[in-house]
């Protein structure tokens, strides 16, 4: 029985020996929104004034941290939270209330000053035949003196929503520098990928021609199923090029989507020639990754913050039960052309003048709702302190998975990397060999299956390994992944 099939589940495994094409695809551009990639004929024709750019990965990483849509959403919510903050403060501020008023009016006259209501009864509601404006300018003045410190606590409890904000930027920027990782990894994954199989390509075509020079010097040993197991095995060669090309064209869209660009774009990026392990910048012992985490995640760093933001809302809660002391002042100016001037001691509402200012004490008796409020803002901190708990138990977890997960990943690298070694002898050995009527053509087979999948297993371990450095670099929020021209990398 031919061992032919073998070499068909290997070549069909080559999609799932890197998870799948879905799979891969999400691997290696994360979970992106379905985009439609077009051949060469179909991509959307650069306009005159679209210069073709060519981006190297920290290029890549400047841009994303600028123009990410998610950096862009939490750099608004850090400028709310400042302008709650701006708000909250301006309450110390004086308050100055402006009131106007313009009306028109009946005549109010004076018949006799002793007697200035004396009149018929049509003058109780002025002078009907007669009419005129009334003018009112009214100016409060309120300048808070002592709050029992609900101003002071509430601008604490804002300023610290905006260090929230700031650290919810900063969790933005670690994912986007993971997807970032993730879709560069996965782009120089994929081209590899491309080069692998056109190597292996090569081979097919080299026992092909040796078929054919059998058939025409009508070797006896040749086998006409031969030629066809050949074009069957290429067929799925071709496929899987072509499957490699489409996810690397998905991978660059994907990066390209992150700086905000279309991902039908020009632009390509500069890659090294081969896919190579990153080293961690320091390789530090798993201990000092785990406090590392403890201190530096953005995200434990955010619930800390949120904290001590709820601790000052409870503190402002609380002090609404105790009275404002407020400087008050007024000013108040009327005029109307259609009634006469009442001197003292008669209330003249038409024509006034007066300026007055005092101690005032206000207090809101509304003692309910503040309980409400209060039990509240003592439910929310007591969620972000649980919330806390919970993530500093299990950060340690998850270092340590992530860090053994490394070492696994660098353990099987080298292993794969001994392994392709040896297939690539095989192979190599095996052809010549072949070429010289030394073997069967199902040696050859043999010796490819096994170059193939040690090929694509290598590869993948390079890429399981980067991108476990830089699962790693994020869960511990310190820059594991040396960037090329960077100061970490330096």
């Amino acid at each position: 029985m031919s061992r032919f099939p073998a070499l068909a589940i290997t070549l069909l495994f080559i999609g799932s020996a890197t998870a799948s094409e879905s799979q891969l695809a999400a691997e290696t551009v994360g979970a992106m929104e379905s985009i439609g990639v077009s051949g060469p004929d179909d991509a959307r024709a650069a306009t005159p004034d679209e210069a073709q750019r060519i981006l190297s990965i920290e290029d890549v990483l400047d841009l994303a941290l600028q123009n990410n849509p998610r950096i862009i959403r939490a750099r608004l919510g850090t400028e709310e939270s400042q302008a709650e903050y701006d708000a909250a403060t301006a309450e110390m501020h004086p308050r100055i209330e402006v009131t106007t008023s313009l009306a028109p009016v009946p005549g109010h006259r004076i018949g006799d000053p002793a007697t200035p209501f004396a009149g018929t009864p049509d003058r109780d509601f002025g002078d009907l035949g007669e009419w005129g404006i009334w003018a009112r300018l009214n100016i409060k003045l309120y300048q808070p003196i002592y709050t029992s410190g609900k101003i002071t606590w509430l601008r604490r409890a804002h300023q610290l929503g905006v260090q929230v904000g700031k650290a919810r930027e900063d969790i933005a920027k670690a994912d986007v520098r993971l997807e970032v990782m993730q879709a560069y990894f996965g782009l120089m994954l994929t081209r590899k990928l491309a080069s692998v199989l056109a190597e292996g390509r090569g081979y097919f075509d080299k026992a092909r021609k040796h078929l054919q020079k059998m058939e025409d010097e009508d070797d006896p040993s040749f086998d006409p199923v031969d030629t066809m197991k050949v074009s069957v095995y290429e067929a799925q060669i071709i496929e899987r090029e072509l499957q490699a090309k489409r996810m690397m064209k998905l991978a660059e869209g994907q990066l390209r989507r992150l700086i905000d660009e279309d991902p039908l774009s020009e632009t390509t990026f500069s890659l090294p020639e081969d896919l190579e392990p990153v080293e961690p910048v320091g390789s530090p012992s798993l201990n000092e990754l785990v406090q590392t985490g403890l201190d530096n995640r953005v995200e434990l760093a955010a619930l800390r913050t949120g904290i001590k933001a709820r601790e000052a809302e409870v503190e402002a809660r609380f002090r609404n039960f105790f009275p404002d002391f407020l400087l008050y002042g007024e000013f108040n100016v009327s005029f109307s052309n259609v009634a006469d001037n009442m001197s003292f001691p008669y209330y003249d509402p038409y024509n006034d003048l007066y300026l007055g200012a005092g101690l005032v004490m206000r207090f809101d008796l509304n003692i309910g709702k503040k309980l409400g409020q209060l039990k509240v803002a003592r439910a929310k901190k007591s969620g972000l302190q649980a919330e806390l708990d919970a993530a500093e138990n299990g950060i340690a977890l998850e270092i340590s998975k992530l860090f053994m997960e490394m070492d696994d990943a660098r353990t099987m690298m080298e292993t794969r990397r001994n392994a392709l070694k040896a297939a690539r002898g095989w192979v190599i050995a095996k052809t010549d060999l072949f070429e010289n009527d030394l073997c069967g053509l199902q040696d050859i087979i043999d010796g490819l299956t096994q170059f193939f999948l040690a090929q694509v297993s290598f590869q993948q371990s390079i890429y399981d390994f980067n991108m476990a450095v830089a699962a790693l670099e994020r869960a511990t929020g310190v820059e594991l992944v040396p960037v090329p021209g960077s100061d970490v990398e330096q």
